[in-house]
């Protein structure tokens, strides 16, 4: 990947640069030496249509698919009638709160 002597100035520059801390120095060695991988991103706590609408206050089925139309909220199709959502996304959410007329807007469109 790297020429030795790419490796060498590298090496060089990151050991004597103050503004290099350990852990990037560290990293940037893994990298340099093909040992660094990155930590699997996390997984998914998914939860039904049901338990979306009874975290987002008890909305209805219709609302929380409004939602979705309107990209407030991303359903995770896994199959033709097993819908999923990111319980992270709901609760984000259910937290910043909704505009009564966005649900609305969803209604009409």
């Amino acid at each position: 990947m790297f020429s030795k002597l790419t490796k060498e100035v590298i090496v060089a520059a990151i050991t004597h640069d103050g503004g290099v801390t350990g852990p990037e120095r560290e990293r940037m060695l893994m990298v340099l030496n093909g040992t660094f991988h990155e930590p699997p991103p996390p997984k998914l706590q998914l939860v039904t249509s049901r338990e979306a609408c009874e975290i987002l206050g008890g909305i209805s089925k219709v609302t929380l698919w409004n939602y979705a139309k309107l990209g407030r909220l991303h359903p995770i199709h896994r199959g033709l009638r097993n819908v999923r959502y990111d319980r992270a996304e709901v609760e984000r959410l259910a937290y910043q709160g909704m505009r009564a007329s966005d649900a609305e807007e969803g209604e009409s469109g």
